[in-house]
């Protein structure tokens, strides 16, 4: 029986199916667009709708289009990239900028592993290989010159293939290295750093005090540089990258007297006539013949992908980089590559190859030869018409034969100059990792690092080539070098978290590694053997570390590291094993009650650490106290770090000694004590966040470094051959003061004759440190008793960088400065012999005193000298060492055309870039108009041979010139 209750019930029922069937029949298309930060399309992205099966991925733009139920929500996810959930509510299409994943982001990578940066306690900062490549550069260190506090890098020669000096956080050791560790894919790394290409990096962490270099051992007591390459992402699908970039560069000449300024200076001189092939009536500008338009160009061609389990990238590069001094040139062709594969659930191994081979043509042509010649000398045979019949061989000037050097005599030289250097590198590494079963968090690391580098050099001059004598013998000389380096190390890591609050790191290495370097030159003359020598090394370490890392809450943190090393050389060292502790603590400030109620502050973390015992290969020993503060407020408008250090080193020299048996006797005496101290400002600033398309980021960094000697051997106060001096900086100057020059007007004038005998009015004045008698007047002559020290470390030091963007247009700048300091031209001093201030040779523009013009810088031409120079000559090359300098200046545009896309290509980025565009706030620059940057070491080349400061000190020489270059470049990725 049907009654009226049940009607009702069954038509509830029905309703209810109805409307259910209704919602599900409600269907909806959604499409839209996945992009990454940088706003490029990501191909692969899996769209899914939550709690079903339909699925989709998306196209090579980032598109995509899935059918779904109205009321449903979208979940998108792809390797490297945070997991993004969007729910629908009615939105037909979608654009959507997935974030990369916080391992990329907050993660800080360490000596062996990787830790998040808020647990981090130790010095370190990180530079992402994208920053790098916005600019074009050589090398990694001309792209990371002012990008990083604390690392100072500094030009030791301006020829192509050459790196910059690296020194973190100043120089520790006066008799031993003070370049930092390089490790590159977790192997150590031997060879030169411009054989690392910059094109596939991902990022270069930069580790700076014992904390975070402890792992290390001996080998990071200088601070250590990771370079991680970029790998392949698992499930990314095949992508192949094209680099490249193609630029013009022009010299910056040295600033040589014309033709009428040197007749003129020649003239007040007085002391030197006129050679052969000198005449008023010649005008030669010996740079111009010479210099060329340089060349430089780099290609770089990338594949990379992955499978559900394991990913791969290969790269193959080719650089070249052609000077302004012709036959002058560098090139290198790099081969990269990356494999890793996981098995199963707890096994994954890989490998890492970086190989090149490089040629070094014409590194020892100098611009010394062109620079000395007299601007009144013709390099030209010419008719009695005065038309140029050939070029002349040799140029006779007033005291001296100069062979002719021109860019023309160097391209036409063919076989009779032969100057070719070619090195070939190969730096691998292995890897394997196993995840121990039943103990989460524990696992096992192998790491095999095998290094080799080989150098030849082949250098033949021919008979009377590019000499004065038409018979001086050809000359032949052949090296080679060859190193091999082999690392093998077993690393066993354990990290938990605990009750949501208490995380533990624990790790336990151990690490050997051994090295051979060998090296043969021979030299000949005439096809003869004239000289020979060989040198053989090998040197070895062994270690055996454990560190701890602790966190609380992510608000407390300390960590503690305990190393044993030993040296493994030929011979063996008295207690050369030496066991050093560390210990680091951090504080998460923003975490604190107190702090609840800030807004402002994002974050704020106080890190402090303390290390003792350090070794560099039982040669030193090290104690470093350093502190340091995190902040980040405005919501991360404004970022940085601040860092206070003290590093004191004690050197020890090791004295070997043959008893006459068949054993070595090794004792140790104490060397030379180093104080660093210094401070380091980190800041980030976002000015502009996406306001109406626009974004400006702007990051400077500034730190001081003051080294001081704070004791030596025997107790002594000073050891001037070394220069080194108690309570001095070892950057320092042992020479006269120059306080002016001698004028007739000076209140001390009468005392001339006393002060300087044979002196005249105009020559260089310096400080007089010596005793007056009771009537005022100088009891002696100033003699090598009043030569003073002078301290040449900068006030500081930093870099800057901007970028802002505008849609698809962005400008980037960057550049370094530096705030007092002493620079030391050779060039302006006595011993480039271009300062002679005679009319001997070849002038280098100076203000220089005569009767009418007493307020000048430089003295009297034909004064009272010192050999060819003028007396205290060195003087006059030491300037004020502040500078601002742009570095480079890029325009670039990321082109997002659709018609790109149908071509294929997922990336198009075209820009054009300006190299050392301007100089500011720099007295040396004001008054040469070159490069306040130093260019070569003390002591290097004929052109410097006698310098008042050990050839550890870099100065501004003859070398080859700087340059202002035009580059334009693109980046395609298909």
């Amino acid at each position: 029986m049907i009654t009226k209750k049940r009607v009702l019930y069954l038509s509830f029922l029905f309703l209810l199916f109805f409307f259910s069937m209704n919602a599900y029949a409600q269907s909806v298309t959604v499409t839209g667009n996945v992009r990454s930060a940088a706003g490029d399309g990501l191909y692969g992205v899996s769209v899914m709708e939550v709690g079903t099966k339909h699925t989709t991925i998306t196209n090579k733009e980032g598109g995509f289009a899935i059918q779904v139920a109205s009321a449903s929500k979208l979940s998108f996810s792809f390797a490297g990239y945070k997991t993004s959930v969007v729910a629908i509510q009615e939105q037909m299409n979608i654009h959507l900028v997935l974030e990369e994943e916080e391992s990329e982001i907050d993660e800080a990578i360490i000596a062996y592993g990787s830790q998040p940066k808020a647990m981090v306690t130790g010095s370190m900062a990180t530079i992402y290989g994208d920053e790098l490549r916005e600019v074009p550069a050589s090398n990694i260190t001309q792209a990371l010159q002012g990008r990083i506090a604390g690392l100072q890098l500094s030009q030791t020669s301006t020829k192509p293939g050459t790196s910059m000096q690296m020194r973190i956080r100043g120089t520790h050791s006066v008799d031993y290295t003070n370049d930092p560790l390089v490790i590159l894919d977790g192997a150590p790394f031997a060879g030169s750093i411009t054989d690392i290409s910059i094109d596939d990096i991902k990022r270069i962490d930069v580790l700076k005090d014992i904390t975070m270099t402890g792992m290390y051992g001996l080998r990071g007591s200088n601070g250590v540089i990771l370079i991680t390459n970029n790998k392949g992402v698992k499930g990314q699908k095949m992508q192949l990258t094209y680099n490249g970039y193609y630029g013009l560069k022009s010299a910056i000449e040295y600033p040589m007297m014309n033709a009428a300024e040197f007749i003129k200076l020649r003239a007040t001189a007085g002391r030197f006539g006129y050679g052969m092939d000198e005449s008023n009536q010649t005008d030669t500008d010996w740079q111009g013949l010479f210099y060329r338009t340089g060349l430089v160009s780099n290609h770089d061609i990338g594949l990379s992908g992955g499978t559900k389990k394991g990913n791969y990238k290969f790269h193959v590069g080719y650089y070249n980089d052609k000077a302004v001094v012709p036959g002058l040139d560098y090139s290198r062709f790099s081969l990269r590559g990356a494999f890793e594969q996981e098995i199963g659930r707890y096994l994954r191994f890989g490998f890492s190859t970086n190989s090149n081979f490089n040629v070094n043509n014409g590194e020892g042509l100098e611009v010394f030869n062109v620079l000395t010649m007299t601007p009144i000398a013709d390099p030209f045979v010419r008719d009695a018409g005065g038309n140029v019949v050939s070029t002349k061989r040799v140029i006779n000037l007033p005291a001296d034969n100069m062979p002719v050097v021109t860019r023309d005599i160097i391209n036409n030289l063919g076989d009779q100059w032969i100057d070719q250097t070619q090195g070939y590198g190969s730096y691998n590494s292995l890897y394997g990792e196993i995840k121990i079963p039943g103990i989460k968090g524990l696992k096992y690391t192998m790491n095999f690092g095998l290094n080799h580098r080989n150098s030849t050099t082949e250098k033949y001059t021919g008979v009377g080539v590019l000499r004065v004598s038409d018979d001086y013998p050809a000359q032949t000389k052949h090296g080679e070098s060859k190193l091999f380096q082999n690392t093998m190390e077993h690393l066993l890591s354990y990290d938990r978290v605990f009750s949501q609050k208490h995380r533990l790191n624990a790790t336990l290495l151990s690490s050997v590694g051994r090295t051979k370097y060998s090296r043969k030159n021979y030299k000949y003359s005439n096809e003869a053997l004239s000289s020979a020598d060989s040198v053989f090394t090998t040197s070895g370490y062994r270690s055996l570390v454990g560190r701890v890392m602790y966190s609380f809450d992510d608000r407390y943190m300390i960590s503690a590291t305990v190393r044993s090393d030993a040296s493994l050389g030929l011979i063996p060292i008295t207690n050369s094993q030496q066991t050093s502790p560390s210990v680091a603590m951090g504080w998460d400030i923003r975490k604190a009650s107190f702090m609840k109620h800030t807004s402002s502050i994002d974050a704020l973390k106080l890190r402090v650490e303390y290390e003792k015992g350090a070794l560099t290969l039982g040669s030193e020993t090290v104690i470093t106290k350093n502190a340091g503060l995190d902040f980040s407020v405005f919501k991360g408008r404004l970022s940085g770090a601040a860092e206070f250090y003290i590093i004191n080193s004690k050197e020890f020299r090791w004295i070997l000694s043959l008893p006459g048996g068949p054993e070595l006797s090794v004792r140790q005496i104490d060397g030379a004590s180093i104080q660093n101290k210094g401070m380091e400002l980190t800041l980030k600033a976002i000015v502009l966040n996406n306001l109406n398309g626009w974004s400006w980021d702007v990051g400077v960094n500034l730190y001081t470094n003051k080294s001081k000697v704070v004791a030596l051997p025997m107790g002594e106060d000073m050891d001037p051959e070394r220069r080194l001096f108690m309570g001095h900086s070892l950057n320092v100057i042992y020479d006269y003061k120059r306080i002016g020059l001698w004028n007739k007007t000076d209140a001390d004038y009468q005392y001339l004759s006393i002060l300087e005998p044979q002196g005249n009015v105009g020559m260089i004045k310096v400080e007089y440190t010596g005793a007056y008698d009771e009537t005022g007047k100088p009891v002696r002559a100033i003699g090598n008793q009043d030569r003073q020290i002078i301290d040449c470390d900068p006030d500081f030091m930093g870099g800057i960088n901007s970028r802002l963007a505008y849609k698809g247009f962005d400008l980037v700048i960057t550049g370094v400065f530096q705030s007092g300091g002493i620079l030391n031209s050779t060039l302006n001093g006595r011993d480039s012999y271009l300062n002679m201030n005679s009319g001997r040779r070849g002038q280098i523009k100076i203000d220089y005193w005569t009767p009418d013009h007493t307020n000048a810088k430089y003295p009297a031409p034909g004064g009272v000298a010192n050999g060819d120079f003028p007396k205290y000559g060195n003087t006059t090359g030491y300037f004020n060492a502040s500078y601002l300098k742009i570095n480079t200046i890029t325009v670039g545009y990321n082109v997002r055309s659709e018609l790109l896309k149908t071509a294929g290509f997922e990336k198009l980025r075209l820009y054009g870039t300006l190299q050392n565009p301007f100089v500011l706030f720099s007295p040396y620059y004001n008054e040469t108009g070159m490069d306040p940057q130093t260019n070569s070491y003390a002591g290097d080349g004929p052109a410097n041979a006698m310098p008042p400061t050990p050839g550890r000190f870099l100065i501004v020489a003859a070398n080859t010139p700087s340059t202002k270059n035009f580059i334009i470049g693109v980046n395609v990725a298909f």
